[in-house]
């Protein structure tokens, strides 16, 4: 649709907890699908936060924190 390629795909929230989707998902994609973490909502609104409060130089910042402090799970195709 939109003309572009993606080499992954990222699950956040409560879709993330559904392991055999998420699998479905990479097979039928042919792409990585990269799950977690469920609580996304909570954690997005708690970063703005501290970016905001200046905790984190960005948001770049912020990203690594949370790759960092969450199981992510990897569906390979």
């Amino acid at each position: 649709m939109t003309g572009r390629q993606y080499g992954c795909i990222y699950v956040v929230g409560g879709g993330s907890n559904a392991e055999y989707l998420n699998q479905v998902t990479a097979k039928y994609t042919g792409r990585t699908v990269y799950a977690g973490p469920g609580e996304a909502t909570a954690i997005g609104n708690l970063l703005v936060q501290m970016i905001y409060d200046q905790r984190f130089g960005g948001l770049k910042e912020a990203r690594e924190c949370v790759k960092q402090s969450f199981e992510i799970k990897k569906y390979e195709k």
